[in-house]
């Protein structure tokens, strides 16, 4: 028995949680099959708040000059994963 034990005093326990096999889960989840709607191609996505409900795709268009093309070979040029202000890794 732990030497520091009550056992007049509510337990607590500490869960650690491991999580394994993330994309065999994402793969057996549905994925959303309805209610997508085409948007306006004029969005602005300087005014939608970070906390906004609604999720988007965008395709976009990046032009770079010749003379970088070398030097970004290996890096993709404005890549990013996040959800509002939070960085996803």
């Amino acid at each position: 028995m732990v030497e520091n034990f009550n056992e007049n005093k509510e337990s607590t326990c500490l869960k650690y949680l491991d999580a394994n096999k993330l994309y065999g889960w994402a793969m057996s989840n549905y994925m959303p099959c309805g209610s997508f709607k085409w948007g306006n191609a004029d969005i602005n996505i300087l005014n939608i708040p970070d906390d906004f409900p609604k999720g988007y795709i965008l395709q976009i268009d990046l032009f770079c000059r010749k003379e970088l093309h070398d030097l970004h070979s290996e890096l993709s040029l404005a890549p990013e994963n996040q959800i509002g202000n939070k960085k996803i890794p």
